[in-house]
């Protein structure tokens, strides 16, 4: 596994490619904010930060805990999206409420106020 920068500083000042030609640039659906590409590093400059041929055995053990903290992270906002909506649902100040009250979809009980959904 490398350590590769992406730029590496010039004679004038500025930054240059470290030797890096995008190949394609891939059509993703979802991430675009994060793009993918297709390089050649052929001349790029690296540095070796594990031991030669543990690329793959040095990069899981990190890929193991960012699955785990994608996760967690996804649980705890489906429960707070969740908590949020028993609140609205059993505020009775509120019209959508009122109107799942009436057709008898409201299931959830509580004794919740305007003011408790601002504290979350």
């Amino acid at each position: 596994m490398f350590l590769v920068k992406t730029r590496n500083p010039s004679e004038n000042g500025s930054q240059e490619l470290n030797n890096i030609q995008i190949v394609k640039l891939k059509n993703k659906l979802g991430t675009r904010g994060l793009p993918t590409a297709e390089l050649i590093l052929d001349g790029t400059e690296a540095d070796l930060v594990s031991e030669p041929g543990r690329g793959v055995a040095s990069i899981s053990h990190m890929l193991t805990i960012t699955r785990m903290y994608n996760t967690l992270g996804s649980a705890v906002a489906m429960r707070r999206c969740v908590r949020i909506l028993a609140i609205l649902l059993t505020n009775k100040c509120l019209p959508i409420s009122r109107q799942l009250q009436r057709i008898g979809c409201l299931a959830l009980q509580s004794s919740t106020s305007c003011t408790r959904l601002q504290q979350i």
